[in-house]
């Protein structure tokens, strides 16, 4: 008989048991802490007052639309489902597409007042909607919209961009 290649004098180990799982279960299915909602508003805020200066760049125009686009994604999870909430996130979002468009015809990020008036809306309920809203819930509305952008990537759902101009000096 052949031998096998098993080393048999090897003891087995078994693999550290975590202790912290329950900890890690309450975590993420418990609401996100304000700290954590912090976290995640502060940078949009940021940028919402960039734009309210008219200084801001693609980058704060991107979080504004991000910022959008997982208020609508938490909505349809089920956090702030309701009519209102669904129609202030919208204007949200279309405030952000009109921005681009703008940009694409003027090449500058400027937003008209109830443009920056749906911004301001669109993220004072988004952090209320952030304060019901679990790890879990989160990490699945993130999921939902990078597979939005990749769709909208793919030419399947229509994407607002911004067209960059390449300027040749005289």
């Amino acid at each position: 008989m052949a031998k096998s290649n098993s080393k048999r004098g090897k003891a087995y180990k078994p693999r550290p048991v975590r202790t912290d799982t329950m900890d890690m279960v309450k975590r993420r299915k418990s609401a996100l802490t304000p700290k954590e909602v912090a976290a995640i508003i502060d940078p949009t805020r940021a940028s919402l007052e960039a734009l309210r200066m008219g200084q801001a760049v693609e980058q704060d125009w991107f979080h504004l639309c991000e910022a959008a686009g997982i208020a609508l994604d938490l909505s349809r999870i089920g956090i702030f489902s309701d009519d209102g909430s669904i129609k202030v996130f919208l204007e949200m979002y279309q405030a952000c597409g009109e921005i681009g468009k703008r940009f694409n015809a003027m090449g500058r990020l400027v937003a008209k007042g109830p443009e920056l008036n749906a911004l301001a809306d669109g993220l004072d309920h988004h952090e209320l909607q952030l304060g019901y809203a679990s790890a879990d819930e989160l990490v699945r509305a993130c999921n939902a919209r990078k597979a939005q952008v990749l769709n909208a990537r793919t030419s399947k759902i229509e994407l607002i961009t911004l067209q960059y101009r390449e300027e040749v000096a005289a």
